[in-house]
């Protein structure tokens, strides 16, 4: 099995850090506060709507999983990364 590297172990412990319920799960007010703590700028609008997306299964209203915000931001770095290698 492949273990964790270490961004995704601090994108968790951000993750968690928001996540109030401790359900493993962030609300539509604590992905904001996540997104915007992590200075995404121009990129925070559309990964909320996308993440939030079809995200009310139970019909409790919309909670993101961890693994979905951290594959979502680790691709917002990556683009923004080599975004910038391109215009250098």
């Amino acid at each position: 099995m492949e273990e964790p590297d270490q961004y995704e172990e601090q994108l968790k412990e951000v993750f968690d850090g928001f996540d109030a319920s401790g359900t493993g799960a962030l609300s539509p007010d604590e992905l904001a506060a996540l997104c915007y703590s992590l200075q995404l700028g121009e990129a925070t609008p559309t990964l909320l709507g996308t993440l939030l997306q079809d995200q009310d299964q139970d019909g409790s209203g919309p909670s993101i999983r961890q693994k979905l915000v951290s594959d979502a931001i680790v691709q917002i770095f990556h683009s923004s990364f080599w975004g910038k290698m391109a215009g250098n």
